[in-house]
């Protein structure tokens, strides 16, 4: 798309950009409202508590979008494709 339509890449890479930072918002401001207690949402083989469960909501998504952001976070998506090997 990048060769194709720069604008329109760019604009994406913004989108997919803030819709990561937003994750790690939700991970911040859960940790200052319920620290490490488990979330009621959370099905019992999920992670420890609710803030472990944001933050590997965040790192699928962020896995997701590397190959789509101009400087994508390749490592945890490498940590991601293991987890899901393992």
């Amino acid at each position: 798309m990048a060769a194709r339509a720069p604008e329109l890449a760019e604009a994406r890479g913004a989108l997919l950009e803030a819709d990561i930072v937003d994750g790690e918002r939700h991970v911040t401001l859960a940790y200052s409202m319920v620290r490490l207690r488990r979330s009621i949402a959370q099905k019992p083989e999920g992670p420890d508590n609710a803030v472990a469960e944001l933050r590997l909501m965040r790192h699928r998504r962020a896995a997701r979008y590397a190959s789509l952001i101009r400087f994508g976070d390749h490592y945890i998506a490498d940590a991601v494709a293991g987890l899901r090997h393992s």
